[in-house]
């Protein structure tokens, strides 16, 4: 394993002597165009985002998409270090993600665990690149950035990026559009309201009551939360009366197993959650009752995703 990280280290400063600090795009005849970015975390953090990715009629899919966090020398000539944090495979019938402490869950709910998955389909993947395929010899064309992509919005805290990183997962796992995702990054939320009644869904601007009415669930649940996204919605009682709801799909610093009483690590939790919301169709909410605060509560709800929003059905 050591070998192989020296290796890949060697093969990553390969491609950015090759495509420049900021990386670039590089297709060859006959296979997918291979892209390098560079994410510009803040406070001196930098991820990189190496992928392969195919741009039909269809639609795209990336496969393999690697997240890697890259240390630079002073200068910034070379990387001095790497951590793999992420892996996405993409194909026609669903697709496969594995977080950086080896938890893998794909489309179907199917979940695996394997510590040294990660870095040996990264060296796999580099190996491709560097060696097998004609990438950094005979390019067909090669495009260089010029900048890095400006992600400050993570924020300079670890915890704050970790969870904003395990909350975009879920959305795509879930299916939700990437420019929501994207929005979510930037620190934005996306409110869909649901009218149960006449059986449609709407997305909208959430008010400034609203996002305040999220903030102070964050901080003042019985357990601190990171709000992703936004459903409000009405639900009529059997007395007739109808209290409105903003129900709030969250992520939080989950560690303990229910069943066992056992800690675990942050990823190895996150992995069975994302697995149980596809396995059993449910998703981790904390729900605000705005006539009967005292009902307000952390729970899960049945969801559905119509044209890449997400909505509870109960």
């Amino acid at each position: 394993m050591e070998n192989n990280k020296k290796k890949n280290l060697d093969s990553l400063n390969r491609i950015f002597n090759f495509l420049g600090p900021h990386g670039g795009s590089i297709s060859i005849e006959n296979d997918w165009t291979f892209y390098c970015r560079v994410n510009d975390l803040g406070d001196g953090d930098y991820e990189a985002e190496l992928y392969s990715m195919s741009d039909e009629d269809e639609g795209a899919l990336m496969d393999p998409l690697f997240r890697i966090d890259i240390w630079f020398d002073a200068d910034r000539t070379k990387i001095t270090d790497y951590r793999a944090n992420g892996f996405l495979s993409q194909w026609w019938g669903g697709e496969l993600r594995i977080d950086r402490n080896g938890n893998s869950c794909d489309s179907a709910g199917h979940t695996d665990y394997d510590e040294n998955n990660l870095d040996e389909r990264l060296f796999s993947y580099l190996g491709t690149i560097t060696e097998l395929r004609p990438y950094l010899t005979a390019p067909k064309s090669v495009e260089r950035y010029e900048k890095d992509i400006d992600r400050t919005y993570f924020g300079n805290d670890m915890n704050h990026k970790i969870l904003k990183r395990e909350a975009m997962s879920r959305m795509r796992i879930l299916g939700v559009s990437e420019e929501d995702t994207e929005k979510f990054a930037k620190g934005e939320l996306t409110k869909i309201y649901v009218d149960h009644e006449n059986k449609r869904i709407t997305k909208m601007e959430p008010t400034n009551e609203e996002l305040d009415i999220v903030k102070r669930a964050e901080s003042e649940a019985d357990i601190p939360f990171m709000a992703y996204y936004l459903i409000v919605d009405n639900i009529r009682w059997m007395s007739g009366e109808v209290n409105t709801r903003c129900i709030i799909p969250y992520v939080w610093d989950e560690k303990w197993d229910n069943d066992s009483d056992g800690e675990l690590t942050e990823g190895e939790a996150w992995g069975r959650v994302r697995g149980d919301m596809l396995k059993y169709n449910m998703i981790p909410c904390y729900t605000v009752n705005l006539e009967n605060p005292e009902y307000s509560e952390f729970g899960e709800l049945p969801y559905q995703i119509l044209k890449g929003m997400l909505f509870t059905i109960a």
